[in-house]
């Protein structure tokens, strides 16, 4: 294709990555214990690619395409939609150039430092109002919680922070952190019933909080009634900053509760409500069907969960080779512009018309692993598929337009 005769500029990428490095610096990265990052990294598998989204997983046994299409009929088990068709009428097509910089009208790399970063973290609304509303219940004399915000822990269905507590003539340091998420899905590790003891108690609200206990920390987790779920972890020790903890930090489990419960600890992006989650066994089983016709084999080597479904698949057609992943992003966790299109990662780009739909379409630059990326961002869901050649030959991006318009991937908040 026309895009394999560009040269890529090799220093886009190594100026954004330098960015990157420079922005993580600022950045307090997360402190857990061992056993939690063991059990989150038995549930989790960091994946690069384009525009990299991270996605909760599970290994599963690699399996061929359990379903057949013919006639556009599937034998996919518990599918009982109709099915939807494996080819599109031809879209209308417009180009878009490549822009500088990273989306979202963000600086370009070399502009970011630091100090931008730190200043944006300790303006943050929705982290001073959450360390506002914690110093409310637990600490309203103002004599151990942290005044500022100085990190931000977030992923991709979640934000928070990390709040120093001391306690007068010592030289300690504890923690209180406050992380609010779009679901379950969106909380990284919850192991009530795998090795932590838990129980419940009333929150506020009419509400009910889940008490966890395990390797020194306490933390209280509560649902609210749109879905959004608040964890409160308090330690003695705040390992990123100090390696001596306090002697202790006075705060009953049903203050932390109460705190907890409260609806300032919110996620505007999601103020239309939380999405249902969708089945990742149909997001698997629909994605095998429409992404592989005719001789096509596709075989599944890893798939997600419901909460952020996604699937990585090596592709071939007995002669040419590649991998393909397919996944889905609840729409109100993106930053920046969902249809950017980077020139650090992209030869061109094209918007394709699809029914009253748009579908964007990249070409990836060779340092981002070559092919191509489609994407639809639906009022609910966020589609992406993408395809990596890995053995010659090419896979037409046109056959991924039914699957990320698919109505059911777009059910109502």
């Amino acid at each position: 294709m026309s895009q394999h005769d560009h040269r890529p500029h090799e220093s886009d990428r190594d100026d954004l990555e330098e960015a990157l490095r420079r922005l993580a610096a600022s950045v307090d990265p997360p402190s857990v214990p061992a056993s939690a990052d063991l059990a989150r990294g038995r549930r989790r598998r960091r994946r690069h690619r384009l525009a990299v989204s991270a996605g909760v997983v599970a290994a599963v046994a690699a399996i061929g395409v359990g379903t057949a299409v013919v006639d556009g009929k599937s034998s996919a088990d518990g599918d009982t939609r109709p099915p939807v068709a494996t080819t599109s009428p031809t879209p209308e097509v417009r180009e878009i150039r490549p822009t500088p910089g990273p989306p979202g009208g963000a600086a370009a790399p070399g502009a970011l430092d630091a100090a931008d970063a730190m200043k944006e973290i300790r303006t943050d609304p929705d982290l001073n109002r959450y360390r506002d509303v914690l110093a409310e219940y637990l600490d309203p004399e103002g004599e151990h919680l942290e005044k500022g915000v100085s990190n931000r822990q977030s992923g991709g269905m979640s934000q928070g922070t990390k709040l120093a507590w001391t306690n007068d003539g010592e030289s300690g340091m504890g923690m209180v952190q406050v992380t609010v998420s779009a679901g379950w899905g969106g909380v990284d590790v919850w192991d009530c019933g795998a090795g932590w003891t838990c129980r419940d108690i009333p929150a506020g609200r009419g509400l009910t909080a889940e008490v966890a206990e395990h390797d020194g920390v306490t933390e209280v987790a509560v649902e609210h009634d749109d879905g959004i779920v608040v964890v409160i972890a308090v330690d003695a020790l705040f390992g990123n900053n100090s390696t001596v903890p306090v002697s202790g930090i006075d705060l009953g489990d049903d203050l932390l509760a109460r705190a907890a419960a409260d609806p300032r600890l919110d996620l505007p992006a999601y103020a239309a409500g939380i999405p249902p989650a969708l089945d990742q066994r149909t997001f698997a089983r629909v994605g095998q069907r429409l992404l592989a016709v005719g001789t096509d084999e596709l075989e599944t080597t890893y798939a997600g969960t419901d909460a952020q479904p996604w699937v990585e698949a090596d592709w071939s057609d007995g002669v040419a080779r590649g991998r393909l992943t397919w996944d889905a992003a609840q729409s109100g966790q993106l930053q920046g512009e969902a249809y950017a299109c980077m020139e650090v990662q992209y030869l061109r780009c094209e918007m394709h018309r699809v029914g009253d739909r748009e579908v964007f379409v990249g070409y990836a630059r060779a340092k981002w692993g070559g092919g191509w990326r489609a994407l639809y961002a639906g009022p609910s869901y966020t589609l992406t598929v993408s395809f990596e050649p890995t053995g010659g030959g090419d896979l037409p991006p046109e056959r991924a337009f039914a699957f990320v318009t698919d109505p059911r991937w777009q059910p109502a908040r």
